[in-house]
């Protein structure tokens, strides 16, 4: 917390004037006397704001003390954002420093309401623009290792049950767990009628096969549907 802290200025050492404005933003008032224009920020936004524009001033606290003296809006020009936006550069790509300006601009509507802030608006949409975009990671899972998983974990439930020579009640629902990983990997099952299945009535033994019978009213075609296949085997033919 110490190490995140350093890396702005915290609410209780800013500038005076900086302070007032602050609480003035966030004061709840009546019907009389009106409320800030934070007022009816959350809490977490409020925190971002606080975090983002006491990031800049730990800049110019470093780098341009004499500035902490002056009116907040007198402050912020183009040239000390610039000098702003290089010192963040050290140590945070422009996709973070985009996210730096955006706080930025919050906080300073809030402070300085009379201000014209648009052309910082505009600086932080060129870098956002600009910033280089981290590679999408899409993670897919193949059909393939969902009905791995499923019966991986229907055989491990049924080799337990054998040596212990009774099936309890983890077991029922890990082989139930199994099944319901490795049917939709087979054909794919509307949630509702995934879990409506019953054995016996839409999951029913015929020789060697097992068959899965949908009723009419569970399809989206509203047509009976019964799958057919084998408990070790991918192959899967339907019926319609």
């Amino acid at each position: 917390m110490a190490r995140k802290s350093s890396m702005y200025l915290p609410l209780n050492i800013w500038p005076a004037e900086d302070q007032r404005r602050w609480q003035a933003a966030f004061r709840v008032g009546d019907r009389f006397d009106g409320s800030g224009p934070g007022s009816h920020l959350a809490e977490a936004t409020r925190q971002n704001l606080t975090e983002g524009y006491g990031r800049f001033l730990r800049f110019i606290a470093t780098n341009r003390s004499d500035l902490l003296s002056v009116m907040p809006d007198e402050r912020v020009d183009r040239r000390t954002v610039a000098g702003y936006v290089e010192w963040r550069r050290r140590s945070c790509a422009d996709a973070m420093i985009a996210v730096d300006l955006h706080c930025l601009r919050g906080a300073l509507r809030l402070i300085c309401p009379d201000v014209d802030w648009s052309w910082l608006l505009t600086l932080t949409k060129r870098i956002a623009a600009s910033a280089t975009r981290k590679p999408k990671k899409y993670n897919l899972v193949t059909s393939e290792h969902l009905y791995a998983l499923g019966i991986g974990l229907m055989d491990r439930a049924s080799a337990e049950a054998e040596t212990a020579k009774h099936i309890s009640k983890a077991q029922a629902m890990q082989y139930r767990d199994g099944l319901v990983i490795a049917l939709p990997a087979l054909i794919p099952l509307r949630r509702r009628t995934l879990v409506a299945l019953r054995i016996g009535k839409h999951l029913v033994k015929n020789g060697d096969f097992w068959e899965l019978v949908i009723p009419a009213a569970d399809t989206k075609t509203r047509g009976r549907s019964t799958t057919r296949f084998q408990r070790n085997c991918v192959r899967v033919s339907i019926c319609i």
